[in-house]
């Protein structure tokens, strides 16, 4: 489904990345592909070591890593049913070889997988979507915040004023990303499964509707 979506993950105090997503922006698609990530153990520090070894792409890169893709997409190819799936450290690493998923709108969540696999040897291309559009607010955003330890999840949009709002230097508009809840990793840890993510997460868009 057509939902927009910014996966942006912070790092020593600034945003390392912000990958726009063209599809499954609704939390019980990109929002539950975040969490299952954060979920898995080990996957923050890994996350951690790999963002040492990204760098930003060139804008020629970006657009041959669409056109690469794009048209392995149009041919069906089993290679563009594979990239999909990322089920595999052999399989995500085979597939890097010869594509760039990392640089393209599909990609979505699957970001967070590809960085873990940066090395010094294979390093990782990434562009960042910033600044947000005017407009952008009312789509979905997930911020993993790695210097806090939370999962932010935004939806709507407030006027700007807070000084201290997460976006409020990387947004055109006058208008800003609202947070409609936060999530300390230490709570995805303890829950029972992804399901609860979306439980609570709704419940909370309800308070949000009924105070309005």
């Amino acid at each position: 489904m057509g939902t927009r979506n910014l996966i942006c993950v912070c790092y020593n105090g600034r945003f390392v990345v912000a990958q726009y997503g063209q599809y499954d922006g609704y939390p019980g698609g990109q929002g539950i592909a975040v969490v299952g990530f954060l979920r898995r153990p080990g996957n923050l520090q890994r996350l951690k070591d790999g963002l040492q070894h990204t760098y930003e792409a060139a804008d020629k890169e970006v657009d041959e890593a669409h056109l690469q893709i794009d048209y392995l997409r149009g041919l069906e190819r089993v290679a563009w049913r594979a990239f999909l799936e990322f089920k595999g450290q052999m399989l995500t690493q085979e597939i890097m070889d010869y594509l760039t998923p990392s640089l393209h709108p599909l990609t979505g969540a699957g970001i967070l997988d590809i960085i873990t696999y940066a090395s010094e040897e294979k390093k990782v291309p990434i562009k960042l979507d910033l600044p947000l559009p005017a407009g952008w607010p009312q789509e979905r955003l997930y911020v993993i915040d790695l210097d806090g330890a939370v999962l932010e999840v935004f939806n709507g949009c407030v006027q700007r004023g807070n000084r201290g709002h997460r976006f409020k230097d990387v947004a055109e508009g006058d208008s800003l990303p609202a947070c409609i809840f936060s999530f300390p990793f230490s709570e995805l840890e303890k829950m029972e499964d992804e399901n609860e993510f979306l439980e609570r997460l709704n419940e909370a868009l309800h308070k949000r509707s009924d105070a309005v």
